[in-house]
């Protein structure tokens, strides 16, 4: 049987109670988890972690986006597009 997996995308610092918990919660139910501050999560050596989280998306059935008032790092700063934006237009 397929195991549903989410993507967990926010900024990571002012969600880390948040996020862990949610990934707690839905491992519990029988989920796959994707975040990228956890140990599970792959992460190729050649590429940088922004890359690896546009590519684990698409990997994911569901996308959950947290939204507070950090930007968190930039995916591309001269457009002033943070990685959490870049992953929301993924």
């Amino acid at each position: 049987m397929h195991r549903p997996t989410f993507f967990i995308s926010s900024t990571i610092y002012d969600f880390r109670d948040l996020r862990s918990a949610l990934k707690f919660y839905l491992e519990e139910q029988g989920c796959k988890v994707l975040a990228s501050e956890f140990n599970d999560f792959e992460k190729p050596l050649d590429r940088h972690s922004y890359e690896a989280c546009l590519q684990a998306i698409h990997a994911a059935d569901y996308f959950v986006l947290l939204i507070g008032s950090r930007v968190g790092g930039w995916y591309d700063e001269e457009n002033q597009i943070s990685i959490t934006q870049r992953e929301y237009r993924e």
